[in-house]
């Protein structure tokens, strides 16, 4: 079975136990731009899109590449040339046939005048051309050598190309159209409802899908445990006892990611701006308190942007130590003798206990002086705020995600000094960086990936956590329950 590189995979590899085949999902919010495979490679839209679509690969929670619709791919000998050859008899929930066509049509848009805030384009910014050599043959090439393009193109989700051009953007992302297992018959403001696309190749495994958006995790947890949802995302690890009790079981997924708080350092005038600042920050938070209290002490915590299993992560680093002797000398180093304030922007809701987990880094903090306002922003203003640079405080809760590639550098792409609105520039970091891009291999990409990560953890312009867990609520009548990352 073909593994997803979904949140949510899980919907598509679970068979309700229940005469009525009906799987019910709640989840932190509504995807960016409805039904728009390319607004962002992460959550929430990860969450639905997979449902809808196929892409070229798939990864596993290993980091494990797989084919998707792509069956096999082969290199030239510098990496800037791959060659795709896709599966054969797949078909889009609209009937129509897909072809090398309908990948062409997506890397056209995402390298052409794509929108500004769809994010997937990031990925595929050094794309040079795309050449369809065949109805399931594709070719495409990269500016630099490009070792990890088949890890990539597992975010390239294949859209049928006909409709796409009807609709335009908006009206596509209302009623799109996929190869995946399900397709949407309903895009309301609290919900998407779906029925099965029986003709896909990749089956589905229940007739009717509805993810619900719901951002309060006290009712998502309410929702499963009054049999009114099956499928609970990003519940907390305190909600094991309640789910237990009903029969459902708490699932735990370590992501390629970790979770941080990303400082503002571009800002001259802002304290952040100073690395004996961020340092202390670093020093104050007793982490392996956090991940004890609220994930069961089962992720370990951070020194560096990428977690132990991404491509990147450098084993020599050694995250902070809680020291708060040494937090107060560095403010004191840096002229805060007397302490300072600062304001966090964060999402609360979306991840389990994330609010009480601000709460515990801001007691910790008060222990050195640093007063921290935890500022709470809407899923939707996170990401405005992201694409514009219009924070309103000197920090904001951060996922370092290393999807689509389980790549550790590739959400360092937000920390480029060109990157339009950046928080971070360390021209060291960048040139690291720039080398990266043009490794002609993965190990030369993979040894200087741990370059960075050390410069990272030295300059520390992120308050790294964790490791990032979720815990998902599954129903007992949900058999089969299966979750890649």
């Amino acid at each position: 079975m073909i593994p997803t590189l979904s949140l949510i995979a899980s919907v598509f590899l679970a068979t309700p136990a229940a005469a009525e085949s009906h799987v019910r999902v709640s989840i932190p919010s509504a995807p960016f731009g409805q039904g728009n495979p390319f607004q962002t490679p992460g959550p929430p839209n990860i969450y639905v899109a997979p449902a809808i679509f196929d892409a070229l690969t798939s990864i596993d929670g290993d980091g494990t590449l797989h084919p998707a619709l792509a069956t096999s791919w082969t290199a030239s000998t510098d990496s800037r040339t791959w060659r795709f050859q896709l599966r054969e008899s797949v078909v889009f929930s609209n009937g129509a046939p897909f072809t090398a066509e309908s990948i062409a049509a997506a890397l056209d848009y995402l390298t052409g005048k794509h929108r500004p805030q769809d994010l997937v384009a990031v990925e595929f910014e050094d794309v040079s051309s795309t050449r369809v050599l065949g109805a399931h043959e594709i070719e495409i090439t990269t500016r630099h050598p490009s070792p990890l393009l088949p890890r990539s193109v597992s975010v390239l989700f294949a859209i049928e190309p006909t409709h796409w051009k009807k609709l335009g953007v908006d009206g596509f992302a209302r009623a799109p159209v996929g190869t995946g297992p399900f397709q949407v018959t309903a895009w309301r403001a609290a919900r998407v409802e779906m029925t099965a696309h029986h003709s896909s190749w990749r089956k589905p495994k229940t007739d009717r899908l509805t993810i619900g958006f719901q951002p309060e995790t006290t009712a998502r947890l309410q929702g499963l445990l009054a049999g009114q949802v099956d499928i609970a995302l990003a519940l907390a690890a305190e909600d094991r006892a309640a789910v237990q009790q009903t029969g459902a079981k708490l699932h735990q997924v370590s992501l390629p990611a970790v979770t941080a708080l990303m400082f503002l350092t571009t800002n001259t005038a802002s304290p952040v701006s100073d690395v004996r600042v961020r340092q202390a920050l670093n020093y104050a938070i007793d982490k392996q308190r956090l991940v004890n209290t609220f994930f069961e002490g089962a992720v370990p915590v951070a020194g560096q942007p990428a977690a132990p299993n991404v491509l990147g992560f450098n084993p020599e680093v050694v995250p902070y130590p809680y020291d708060p002797a040494r937090a107060r000398t560095l403010l004191s180093e840096a002229g805060y003798a007397n302490g300072l304030a600062l304001t966090l922007e964060a999402v609360v809701g979306s991840s389990g206990s994330d609010g009480a987990i601000y709460q515990q880094i801001a007691a910790d903090l008060a222990k050195v002086n640093v007063r921290l306002e935890i500022r709470t922003i809407p899923n939707a203003k996170f990401g405005q705020n992201f694409r514009v640079g219009k924070w309103g405080g000197h920090a904001f809760a951060f996922f370092y995600g290393a999807e689509p590639a389980f790549d550790g550098l590739r959400p360092l792409k937000y920390y480029r000094c060109s990157w339009p609105h950046t928080s971070f520039c360390d021209p060291a970091t960048e040139q690291l960086l720039i080398r990266a891009e043009s490794a002609a291999n993965g190990d030369e990409h993979n040894s200087l990936a741990r370059s960075v990560m050390a410069r990272m953890h030295d300059l520390a312009p992120a308050l790294y956590l964790y490791q990032s867990p979720r815990f998902h609520g599954v129903a007992a009548r949900v058999e089969g329950f299966h979750m890649d990352h």
